[in-house]
């Protein structure tokens, strides 16, 4: 458990939050890539951006929260 201001956390919770960030920049680096370059913008690195965005959300919002304190 981690406590950051004020509430306990998981470690799992905090690199599910984390990776959400992550996904969120990699996606939107990927469309500023796709304006400036006429690129195609379904590649390797956008799937990567939403399978890690989705996996998150899913981990985030939709598991059991049964072991989390908020």
């Amino acid at each position: 458990m981690i406590k950051l201001f004020g509430k306990e956390y998981t470690l799992n919770y905090l690199l599910y939050v984390f990776i959400l960030v992550c996904s969120i920049i990699i996606i939107f680096l990927n469309i500023l890539y796709f304006i400036s370059f006429k690129e195609s913008i379904f590649n390797g690195n956008m799937a990567l951006g939403i399978i890690l965005f989705i996996s998150s959300l899913t981990h985030l919002f939709f598991s059991r929260k049964k072991n989390r304190k908020d």
